[in-house]
């Protein structure tokens, strides 16, 4: 048994964490307050929190991370899987892609920057059925343009 240092109560040593530098190998506080501390911690810093993380995962090494988680997904068995079934699901969707990708390689269609703000721009169709009349919008923008049609 051991007594807790934040809130005096007796607990057995199951209810503290390790902790290899301390005489008796468990930290001085139970774990219910050192949750209770996390989180109070936590409520006080969010937004300083929020920005590191925001930096964090902007960061040059994250994104090669997630480049490289995601294409090991793509090419895996159950990411195949997935893409078969989706382009199984939406043909037209698929065809109006695959036809935009040509058009840019072969030179009869321009990548343009977004409409809206100018940065670089993805290829939005309105009809899959004319699958190179679309309009160029950035990541975000086109998200918002999607957005719309779920709402």
């Amino acid at each position: 048994m051991k007594r807790c240092l934040k809130c005096g109560t007796e607990k057995p040593l199951s209810e503290y964490h390790r902790h290899k530098q301390t005489a008796d190998g468990r930290v001085s506080s139970c774990k219910e307050c050192v949750k209770a501390y996390g989180a109070a911690y936590r409520a006080e810093r969010i937004e300083i929190l929020r920005a590191s993380q925001r930096q964090r995962s902007r960061s040059t090494e994250r994104k090669m991370q997630s480049r490289i988680k995601s294409v090991a997904y793509r090419r895996s068995a159950k990411g195949k899987e997935a893409q078969k079934t989706y382009r199984a699901k939406y043909p037209e969707k698929h065809a109006a892609r695959v036809a935009v990708s040509k058009a840019i390689r072969q030179g009869v269609l321009a990548r343009k920057p977004c409409e809206v703000c100018g940065k670089k721009g993805e290829a939005h169709h309105e009809d899959y059925s004319r699958p190179l009349d679309v309009r160029w919008l950035c990541r975000e923008h086109h998200a918002q343009e999607h957005r719309q049609y779920t709402d």
